[in-house]
């Protein structure tokens, strides 16, 4: 049994990875290990999707989790590009040294890739990112308003906002009293007081070590090129066809004022849109199947569900708007 689930896991991570072919991304600085895939042959290629990351160490796929989405966007026409990170598999440099305007350049490298080696016209390029790349995506599509759709999962509006929404919600799940929500809130704001003056790594361990986790020395750093992050202006003047699918039981993110302000700033006269899926997690994956630890069982039911691991409705409604295009 053991050793059939392994053959059949090991079909699955292949099959894909088969077709695709190894590209290397030159942002000027380092060059990505991109994975191009096209699309299937009898198909008539409508264009590319590029795949832009959220946060952590995550390789093209994901660890798997892209690969649904994928088969989705190959059945309707769309060839895929997507890269390891920086210091991920066989791309140089370390993803924990990027500000977000860096990760805007990769994306901006690959769009140039596209276009000159595999043809591709601007207008037959979309993205969809994921989480964290909601502060990576607006601004790129405001350089390119040409690109043919842009598609956010899981985003955020404000880096500082969004570290507090997360702070408390892990508070409120351990039950803690309101003094102690209270406290972190107030070691919240003076942390990123502190941050204000650009302290070292020396200064931010000391006045902060007694007050809140600390963070390790890159991520420290990570942090530092990032928590001004803000993407309200940016989405509020796209130009693209544009769908942004939030959970509703997104425990990261405050995805009830997200979905308030995009009501807002999205033109469905433009085909901008806007949903909000219920009994669906931070990722759109199922809730509460998929609302525990991220270890190696979340991964393997993961790819063992394939597109059944996604909350009801996100591959569907990815498929209408592609196809309306």
């Amino acid at each position: 049994m053991v050793s059939k689930l392994m053959l059949f896991l090991i079909a699955v991570v292949v099959s894909l990875s088969s077709k695709a072919e190894k590209v290397w991304i030159d942002t000027g600085h380092s060059k990505l290990a991109g994975h191009y895939i096209p699309t299937q042959s009898d198909l008539k290629s409508k264009g590319v999707a590029i795949f832009v990351h959220g946060d952590g160490p995550l390789n093209f796929d994901a660890e798997g989790y892209y690969r649904p989405i994928w088969e989705l966007f190959l059945d309707n026409g769309y060839a895929i590009l997507s890269w390891d990170k920086p210091g991920v598999g066989n791309s140089e440099g370390d993803w924990q040294f990027q500000s977000m305007k860096d990760r805007q350049v990769n994306v901006e490298s690959a769009i140039s890739l596209l276009r000159h080696q595999y043809g591709f016209t601007i207008d037959q390029i979309g993205i969809i990112g994921f989480s964290q790349a909601g502060w990576v995506i607006p601004q790129v599509a405001n350089k390119h308003k040409r690109l043919r759709f842009i598609i956010g999962v899981g985003i955020a509006l404000n880096w500082k906002e969004q570290s507090w929404y997360l702070t408390r919600t892990q508070l409120e799940q351990e039950k803690a009293s309101i003094s102690k929500i209270r406290r972190s809130y107030q070691n919240h704001i003076s942390e990123f007081k502190l941050l204000e003056e650009k302290p070292s790594y020396e200064r931010y361990l000391r006045e902060t070590s007694q007050k809140s986790e600390v963070v390790s020395e890159k991520r420290y750093h990570f942090l530092l090129r990032n928590y001004k992050s803000d993407s309200r202006q940016p989405l509020s003047v796209l130009s693209q066809p544009t769908l942004v699918l939030l959970g509703q039981k997104d425990r990261n993110t405050d995805v009830a004022k997200t979905y308030r302000h995009l009501k807002k700033v999205l033109n469905p006269a433009r085909k901008q849109e806007v949903f909000l899926l219920k009994d669906a997690t931070h990722g759109l994956l199922k809730y509460p199947e998929f609302d525990g630890e991220i270890n190696f069982l979340f991964w393997l039911r993961l790819i063992l569900l394939e597109d059944e691991a996604f909350a009801d409705g996100f591959l569907d409604t990815i498929e209408r708007f592609i196809n309306t295009l």
